[in-house]
């Protein structure tokens, strides 16, 4: 691991910073942002939201809850959602203040700057990632489901980050209509880990196996 100078206001331009440091820098925001959280009142409920909810959707206010199906399922998404969850994070004024209180102890601001310690993520990549994620549509060669022995396509990959790192989960269903008919969920991995390298090319490797 090595320390890097990360300025927040390049973080909002597109490509300033490359996806290697860019998805480092949004672990980051998750881990140190995870316990920033709090209620708000809404059609009788009180659902508790936080910097995750924040980073995740692009508003913290009448929002989906973050399902662990979700995540990161196209290159082009993942580019989307780091920009909105970057805005989020940094300048978006619509926020509660739990996301207020998160940017102050952390030193968020615009024009601000953070020494993060970075991973060594020379192996994330857009081929790899799209390697990974182009696997939507293959037909699996190991049955994870014993109640539906014919549901073996593939019908999505998520990337998905928590507190605790990043998990890839395959998404399978039957394959005549597994893209929009039932589907179920495995996880890639035994355990998330922290570095998205090794998340992406552990996925891809398991994924070689199960759909040769």
């Amino acid at each position: 691991m090595k320390r890097k100078k990360i300025k927040f206001q390049k973080l909002l331009n597109g490509n300033s910073y490359p996806l290697a440091i860019r998805l480092n820098v949004f672990q980051w925001m998750i881990e140190t942002g995870w316990e920033f959280q709090e209620s708000y009142y809404t059609r009788g409920e009180h659902p508790t939201v936080g910097v995750f909810e924040k980073l995740w959707r692009s508003s913290c206010i009448n929002m989906q809850h973050y399902n662990s199906d979700e995540g990161f399922h196209t290159y082009d998404g993942l580019e989307d959602q780091l920009s909105l969850s970057f805005v989020g994070a940094i300048v978006d004024s619509g926020v509660l203040q739990c996301v207020k209180d998160w940017r102050e102890k952390e030193r968020i601001t615009l024009n601000g700057a953070r020494m993060l310690w970075m991973d060594d993520e020379r192996w994330i990549s857009y081929r790899n990632l799209r390697k990974m994620f182009d696997f939507t549509g293959k037909t699996l060669n190991v049955q994870f489901n014993p109640l539906h022995e014919n549901a073996k396509v593939i019908s999505g990959i998520m990337l998905t980050p928590n507190n605790q790192g990043w998990q890839v989960i395959v998404k399978y269903g039957f394959p005549e209509n597994a893209l929009h008919g039932s589907s179920w969920s495995h996880d890639l991995l035994p355990e998330r880990t922290r570095s998205v390298a090794a998340a992406v090319l552990d996925a891809t490797a398991e994924l070689e196996r199960m759909t040769q």
